[in-house]
């Protein structure tokens, strides 16, 4: 897992690292990150400028899963929701101003798959979820599949 990295240089970013360290550590064999989720998420929290609204809320909502399991998955337009269409994915949404953090996760096993972070823009068709579900699903193969080994 790379969680370091030469040009995270401030101190901000370091603590940053650190408390994502943190949460990794503390739901250890409950939350798989994928090996490119945690540079994709410290490059997009790096541009917001609302790291800390979202650590808050990305903590609570691990610890919800934790607590409650996939029954606080909801539908389209909750905090937490699977992705219609699509059998295993679904998303966590972090609302910042105008640019939405989007974690697109598998609920599988009594696991968290933290598989693809992105921007979501609505009415911008390079940030629809349709172009990142591909990806997260390949993703989720791949670890689903390293797990089996």
């Amino acid at each position: 897992m790379i969680l370091y990295r030469k040009d995270v240089g401030t101190l901000k970013e370091k603590l940053l690292i650190l408390r994502l360290l943190q949460d990794f550590q503390k739901y250890i064999g409950f939350v798989l990150p994928h090996s490119r989720f945690i540079p994709e998420l410290l490059d997009l929290l790096r541009r917001t400028g609302t790291e800390e609204q979202f650590l808050l809320k990305f903590e609570y909502y691990l610890s919800i899963l934790k607590d409650y399991g996939s029954s606080v998955i909801g539908p389209r337009g909750s905090p937490l929701e699977h992705l219609s269409g699509e059998q295993y994915l679904c998303s966590m949404r972090f609302p910042a101003n105008c640019s939405n953090v989007r974690i697109l996760f598998a609920y599988q096993n009594d696991k968290v798959y933290l598989l693809l972070a992105f921007y979501e823009r609505q009415g911008h068709r390079n940030t629809e979820y349709t172009s990142y579900t591909g990806p997260a699903n390949e993703r989720l193969q791949d670890m689903l599949r390293e797990e089996e080994e």
